[in-house]
């Protein structure tokens, strides 16, 4: 997670790219560090935009669903680098809640952004509602994780998701991607940076944004209970009853 100065999906998917002068002090990184973690983010953000209008052009079925999921390896290289910076946030307490706090200001106001660019391309998506409700799971996502690494801290967090759904938030990373790469390809559409998809691939990619958020919803509905204190002890009672 990413949050310079300025604050653009047509940066990288969800926390917007500035210079390298831009990244908060609160990162702790020096210069040197924050110029090769951004040019390595340039880099693969560039390679982002070169594959969605590669995938743009695919029409057969097949194609298109190895060509996405090539994105997602793409997109997974991409979260990598931006969680170098996130991880350097959480050396103390001050510094973990500023990070907390502007990152959650960034996804309120990039979904925002992404909700006024879908306006654009109504007449292309279908019913505008339906799309911005299935982005909306991954936005949900990463505010619930932000807010519990606020509420317990990032170690208690941590060390509860692996003793407790290690294997369910790995699960859901694949979802939580697509759905990222999706929000991106619609960006890069409605700015023109992508061209617009003929309307039998705009359907596959409706249809794969349909399929990830409700496999990415279902993973938090499993993650909110197996995180929870109570209602994992009322599991762990019954298991051993």
């Amino acid at each position: 997670m990413v949050f310079p100065q300025n604050v653009s999906l047509g940066s990288i998917p969800i926390w917007g790219l500035g210079d390298p002068g831009a990244f908060p002090s609160v990162h702790g990184l020096s210069s040197d560090e924050k110029t090769l973690i951004i040019e390595e983010i340039k880099r693969v953000d560039g390679d982002i935009d070169e594959f969605i209008r590669r995938l743009l052009a695919v029409s057969d079925e097949q194609g298109f669903e190895r060509t996405f999921d090539q994105g997602i390896e793409i997109m997974f290289k991409l979260v990598q680098l931006v969680s170098l910076v996130f991880v350097s946030c959480f050396s103390n307490e001050r510094r973990r809640e500023e990070f907390i706090n502007l990152t959650e200001e960034l996804l309120v106001r990039t979904f925002r952004e992404l909700k006024t660019e879908l306006e654009d391309l109504r007449q292309n998506i279908g019913i505008l509602d339906d799309v911005l409700k299935e982005l909306s799971v991954v936005f949900d996502y990463e505010l619930w994780l932000l807010s519990n690494i606020r509420k317990q801290g990032f170690v208690i967090f941590a060390t509860k998701i692996m003793s407790r759904c290690f294997e369910e938030l790995i699960g859901a990373q694949k979802h939580r991607l697509a759905l990222l790469l999706i929000a991106r390809i619609f960006h890069n559409i409605a700015s023109g940076k992508a061209p617009l998809p003929n309307n039998k691939v705009m359907t596959m990619l409706l249809r794969k944004l349909k399929t990830h958020s409700d496999e990415l919803d279902a993973y938090l509905d499993t993650l909110y209970t197996l995180l929870d204190d109570e209602a994992y002890e009322i599991i762990l009672a019954k298991e051993h009853a």
